[in-house]
């Protein structure tokens, strides 16, 4: 008999783990999200991370914040605020999403 075990015998409900979680990712990393048309992707507390648009366009919303954004290929958007932010695909978007190192 086999004294091995497995950690899915353990844990048969693998939690999720905070870097799996949507939204979050190690400081310092770079995420590449693609987006269908209309998809849309939320950031939990974003301040300090720029959103790069690779590919296509995007609308980006912030809570609290007066104005939306517009963001076509080429072009980078950095927040400073630390609220939700929300970022819809007006188009099939490629975004690299950067965290500030540390």
């Amino acid at each position: 008999m086999s004294t091995a075990f497995t950690f899915s015998r353990l844990f048969p409900y693998r939690p999720a783990w905070p870097w799996q979680r949507e939204g979050v990712v190690w400081p310092g990393s770079t995420d590449t999200l693609d987006l269908s048309k209309a998809a849309i992707h939320r950031i939990a507390r974003p301040a300090g991370y720029r959103i790069e648009c690779i590919a296509g366009s995007a609308w980006v919303t912030q809570d609290g914040h007066a104005r939306d954004i517009m963001l076509e290929a080429g072009e980078s958007y950095t927040c400073v605020r630390p609220e939700r932010l929300l970022v819809q695909a007006l188009e099939a978007v490629v975004l690299r999403v950067v965290l500030p190192a540390g």
